[in-house]
């Protein structure tokens, strides 16, 4: 378990896990600080709301890895029931 430090940015992503507008979102990935590693960004993938999903204080389960598709890995992430969901129809 980590401790959200600081909300650094929220990035929209496309389908395919690419940087796009806001407006073409399927996703957005927050980036986070915790206290526990406060030199290492976290990453939350989340429906795309333009809000942060945690607060600061909030305690979170970081995996270190989880291989999304042939091309991309996630590294530091929260696995949220909406990253799992991705996944499964990935898959």
């Amino acid at each position: 378990m980590q401790t959200i430090d600081k909300q650094i940015s929220i990035i929209p992503l496309d389908s395919r896990f690419g940087k796009c507008l806001h407006s073409h979102s399927a996703m957005q990935l927050e980036i986070y600080y915790t206290l526990e590693n406060p030199d290492t960004k976290l990453g939350v993938i989340n429906d795309a709301t333009g809000k942060f999903t945690f607060s600061r204080g909030a305690r979170v389960d970081v995996t270190p890895k989880i291989l999304v598709n042939n091309g991309c890995m996630l590294t530091n992430v929260v696995r949220t029931d909406f990253l799992t969901n991705i996944l499964t129809k990935q898959r």
